[in-house]
């Protein structure tokens, strides 16, 4: 049990943003280095006799989580939590919150409110199994280190980068309602930033920098920049029919992903999660295409899991082996709903994908049996079908009256955006 007494021994350091204090329990004052003028941080009297502790101002805080993002406080001697007051831990965990929120509005929101519509067209699988892919492969892949190739692409970014508004406004659209002009025009003031990321794509390895604890990692916004961008370039190519290079498109983004998901940091490897969540919306729009060639293949072949955020995980919990075993416990039961919650995240990311693979299956069963949806799965005896993650079982499947309806279980401790619900209706 934390006794509610603290130590005059007391040592404090926080990190905000640029601001590097540091507290003494000995005097009850600190000094500020390398700090920036206009950071607000306040000094508050705790409780009970003892040193003086920050505490942020909770407007501050709401106003910019991301300033708080990778806060930690260090106690050299048992500490009192409750008498401190001291919001730094739960500013971690509130960015983490934030950004988890923005993974699951891009893709999960279309299966809280009922299934999701996808109507298709009989396709055979095609031969050779990896005519098509959706990670490079084999002689595809480079042993280039990729993360030069981001941060030149990061480089080549337009200045002021004003059309990003404008690139998730066209994303809400249609797909139909593309205006293909306009956004190709947007492609050629990208196309050098588009070239290298294609490069980086391809790159067997990327080899990030090890992360300072109380510092941000690097480039965050303009990785999600990246994501809407190459989203809008795919979305644009399906909708021409121009599905090889749509695929190549969604290749330099799934590598993208799956580079971001092995990064030291929870924040890296949850942009890569949502890069992944936004392929999938690309994936069942060029399922939906007409004379879209058969990606059954192309869904087995990208690894499982597509995101491994386990790294990033292990980096977060060993940042605090240094502390004191009742800190430690503490921190670590504040952080496991968070890290519980990237967990889930990544496993939906691969039932999304395991779920588009049998919607493939289905359109080669169709176009093998005369237009023909199967009655039941189990009909499907010439070829493997990926499992529900959430059961280790096959999806459940039942005919309706307009086609048929595709769904998972609901996970421990998810919810109805964390299923998949496809009404799979079947175009002659």
């Amino acid at each position: 049990m934390i006794p509610n007494v603290l130590d005059t021994t007391s040592h404090a350091v926080i990190t905000l943003r640029g601001l590097h204090q540091e507290y003494s329990g000995d005097s009850g004052e600190h000094s500020a280095t390398n700090g920036t003028p206009d950071t607000p941080v306040h000094q508050t009297e705790p409780s009970h006799k003892g040193p003086k502790f920050p505490k942020f101002s909770e407007n501050y805080c709401n106003e910019h989580p991301a300033h708080a993002s990778i806060v930690l406080v260090k106690y050299t001697v048992t500490a009192d939590f409750r008498s401190l007051r001291i919001c730094a831990m739960k500013r971690k965990l509130f960015y983490l919150a934030i950004l988890l929120l923005a993974v699951t509005v891009a893709n999960a929101r279309r299966f809280a409110s009922g299934p999701f519509e996808l109507a298709v067209y009989p396709a055979k699988i095609p031969e050779p199994a990896e005519k098509y892919s959706l990670l490079a492969q084999g002689d595809e892949q480079t042993d280039a280190d990729a993360l030069p190739l981001y941060e030149k692409a990061i480089q080549a970014l337009p200045r002021g980068r004003q059309q990003d508004k404008q690139i998730r406004t066209w994303l809400q659209l249609p797909a139909e309602q593309l205006p293909h002009k306009q956004v190709e025009e947007v492609m050629q003031k990208h196309a050098e930033s588009l070239r290298l990321l294609a490069q980086a794509g391809r790159c067997k390895r990327c080899n990030w920098p090890k992360w300072k604890p109380g510092t941000m990692a690097p480039d965050l916004s303009e990785y999600r920049g990246f994501s809407f961008l190459l989203e809008l370039k795919a979305r644009l190519e399906i909708v021409r029919g121009d599905y090889d290079q749509a695929l190549l498109t969604m290749q330099t983004a799934f590598g993208m992903a799956r580079h971001l998901s092995q990064a030291p940091t929870c924040t890296q490897a949850m942009v890569g999660t949502a890069i992944g969540g936004t392929m999938c919306k690309e994936v069942e729009l060029f399922i939906k295409g007409k004379d879209s060639p058969n990606l059954y293949w192309a869904l087995a072949n990208l690894p499982r899991p597509l995101a491994d955020v386990n790294k990033a995980i292990e980096s977060d919990r060993s940042n605090l082996k240094d502390y004191n075993f009742l800190v430690r416990r503490q921190f670590e039961k504040q952080l496991k709903p968070a890290h519980d919650r990237m967990l889930l995240i990544a496993k939906r990311l691969d039932n999304n994908l395991n779920a588009s693979q049998c919607v493939e299956a289905l359109r080669n069963y169709a176009a093998t049996h005369d237009g023909r949806l199967p009655e039941k799965l189990s009909d499907i005896s010439d070829l493997e079908l990926p499992k529900d993650v959430w059961c280790d079982k096959a999806f459940k499947y039942q005919r309706t009256a307009i086609g048929a309806l595709l769904e998972s279980e609901m996970p421990e401790g998810g919810d109805a955006v964390d299923t998949v619900r496809y009404q799979i209706v079947l175009k002659k």
